[in-house]
C-alpha cells in the first residue's frame, strides 16, 4: 500500500522549486489534525479524483492504521521544502510518538491531496570528497549537491559552452564521491522523452501532414466520450485539459513498472468510454503525461508505423544519437545501463512503455543529448526551432512551445527546460538559445528521493556559471 502511495508521486509529475506556500501549511495541519484523531475517511475525502481513482477508501484507511501502528500520532511537523506551488509536493519534518517522519505530500491546484507518503527520517551521511580533473566551479555545485544521495549513485553531466561540448561523471561508493567516466552510459530520461515526441509533431508540421489545430479524434474509428475534441497542438504544450494519467491506468498495476501492462486496447477503451477532462480543454495548464502518450500513439498511427519506429528514424538517426533507444531490452544489451535506485537507495526495476511511449520510454545518454541540445540552436534544424516557439502561456515566468518550457528567471534568461523522472531515475535538461550555452544531467535518483530536485540544481547552478563567465 506504501509503495502505490509513493508511485503515484512518480507518474503524476514533480516540477520546479520554490519557498513554503500557504496552501501546504493549511492543508498539513488540516491533514495532521484528521490522522491524529483517527478520521482517516475524512482525509480520503480531501483526494483529488486522481487520488480516489488510484487508492480506495479501505485501502487508504489501511495505510494510515499502518503508519499509526508504525509511529503513533505526529505530535509537531517542521517545513522543510517544497515544489511547485501548485503541482507539486512538499516534504516536512515530523515528530512523532514513536521518533521522527518524513512527510511528503502533494497537492493539485484545487489544494486536494495528490499523493500522501510518511517515512521514518533518516540522518543523511555526508559523503567524502575525492572528486577530480572538474573544474572548481562545477566541483562544488556538484559536491554539494550529490553528497547525500546513496552509495552506487552515478550522476552524469554533459556542459555545452560556445557549441564545446565537456562531459562530467560522477559516482558515489563506499560513502565517498568520486569522479568516473559515464558519458556514454545509459540512464532512463523519462518525460525529457517528450521533447522528441514534440519534435516528430513539428516535422509532420512542416511536412504539410498535419495541423497544430487538428484534432486527433480523425484518426479513430470512434467517439471519444462527451464527444470531446482533442487538438495536437493543446497534447504539446499541456493544456488538453486531460487528467495527469488515465484512471484505467491503476487497473492491474505493476507497483515498480507502472505503464508496462498499458496497451493500445486500454487507451482505446478509455478514450471512448472513460474520458474526462480536469480542464476545459485550451484554457488552463496542465502537465499530462496521457496528453504526450496519445500524441505519439496517434503520430503512430497517422504514419503507419509504431512510436518506436518513429523515434528511431525521425529522432535518434536524424540527429546521430547511436546510443540511444525506446526498448530497455535493448539498451541491457551491451552493460551500458545504469541501474535505476529507488528512493532509498536500492536497485529497481526498469519501466517499459506501450500505448503511452510518447510520454516518456526512451533510454539514452549525455552524449547523445549533448548532440540533440547543439541541433537545437542550429537554426537549419527547422522543426527544432519550431518546439520553441511558445505556444501557451502557463504562468508569468513560464510560457510552453511544444514539450519545451520556457522559463524566464531573475535575471530575464529566457530558457529551454524540460526534466524527467521514471521509478529510478531523474533527468534535466537546459539551454540558453541566446548564449548557446546548455546543461543535461542524467541520473539514476528516483523522483521520491527527499533530495531529488537537487538534480535540477545542478543544471540551473552550472548554466548560470556558463552565462557569467565571457
Amino acid at each position: 500500500m506504501k509503495k502505490i502511495l509513493s508511485l503515484l508521486f512518480t507518474i503524476f509529475g514533480l516540477y520546479l522549486s520554490f519557498a513554503q506556500s500557504e496552501s501546504y501549511g493549511v492543508s498539513l495541519d488540516k491533514l495532521m489534525s484528521l490522522y491524529n484523531s483517527e478520521k482517516y475517511d475524512e482525509i480520503y475525502q480531501n483526494f483529488s479524483p486522481q487520488m480516489k481513482g488510484a487508492i480506495t477508501l479501505k485501502e487508504n484507511k489501511d495505510f494510515f492504521l499502518e503508519t499509526s501502528k508504525e509511529f503513533g500520532k505526529i505530535e509537531s511537523t517542521e517545513f522543510v521544502s517544497q515544489k511547485s506551488k501548485n503541482e507539486g509536493f512538499a516534504l516536512y519534518k515530523g515528530k512523532a510518538d514513536k521518533g521522527f517522519v518524513n512527510i511528503l505530500f502533494a497537492l493539485n491546484k484545487n489544494n486536494e491531496i495528490d499523493g500522501i507518503d510518511i517515512t521514518p527520517f533518516i540522518e543523511k551521511k555526508t559523503a567524502a570528497n575525492q572528486l577530480s580533473k572538474i573544474p572548481e566551479d562545477y566541483k562544488k555545485i556538484l559536491f554539494d549537491y550529490s553528497k547525500t544521495f546513496p552509495d552506487q549513485t552515478q550522476i552524469s553531466i554533459a556542459v555545452i559552452k560556445n557549441g564545446k561540448t565537456s562531459f562530467y561523471g560522477i559516482i558515489r561508493k563506499n560513502d565517498t564521491l568520486k569522479t568516473i567516466d559515464n558519458h556514454q552510459k545509459l540512464f532512463e530520461i523519462g518525460s525529457v522523452t517528450k521533447l522528441f515526441t514534440a519534435t516528430i509533431l513539428a516535422q509532420l508540421v512542416l511536412e504539410k501532414k498535419l495541423k497544430l489545430e487538428d484534432n486527433v479524434n480523425r484518426f479513430y474509428n470512434f467517439p471519444f466520450k462527451n464527444d470531446i475534441k482533442l487538438s495536437f497542438g493543446s497534447l504539446a504544450n499541456h493544456s488538453s485539459g486531460l487528467y495527469r494519467i488515465p484512471k484505467n491506468l491503476e487497473e492491474n498495476i505493476e507497483e515498480n513498472n507502472p505503464y508496462k501492462n498499458y496497451a493500445a486496447d486500454k487507451l482505446e477503451d478509455y478514450l471512448q468510454n472513460s474520458l474526462i477532462l480536469e480542464n476545459a480543454s485550451g484554457k488552463n495548464y496542465g502537465y499530462s503525461n496521457l496528453a504526450f502518450g496519445l500524441l505519439g500513439f496517434t503520430m503512430a498511427k497517422e504514419e503507419k508505423t509504431t512510436f518506436q519506429k518513429l523515434l528511431q528514424k525521425r529522432i535518434f538517426d536524424k540527429f546521430g544519437m547511436t546510443n540511444s533507444f525506446t526498448n530497455v531490452t535493448f539498451a541491457e544489451k551491451d552493460g551500458k545501463l545504469i541501474k535505476g535506485l529507488d528512493k532509498d537507495g536500492k536497485e529497481t526495476s526498469q519501466w517499459d512503455f506501450d500505448a503511452l511511449s510518447g510520454c516518456g520510454s526512451a533510454v539514452s545518454s549525455v552524449q547523445d543529448l549533448a548532440r540533440f541540445s547543439l541541433a537545437q540552436f542550429n537554426f537549419s534544424n527547422k522543426d527544432l526551432q519550431l518546439t520553441q516557439i511558445p505556444t501557451f502561456t502557463k504562468d508569468k515566468k513560464t510560457k510552453v512551445g511544444l514539450a519545451w518550457h520556457i522559463y524566464q528567471d531573475d535575471s530575464q534568461r529566457k530558457l529551454l527546460w524540460h526534466n524527467g523522472g521514471t521509478g529510478g531515475y531523474s533527468s534535466s535538461l537546459l539551454l540558453n538559445p541566446k548564449t548557446k550555452n546548455g546543461v543535461v544531467v542524467l541520473s539514476n535518483v528516483a523522483p521520491g528521493n527527499l533530495d531529488h530536485d537537487n538534480i535540477e540544481k545542478i543544471a540551473f547552478d552550472i548554466l548560470k556559471v556558463l552565462d557569467v563567465r565571457k
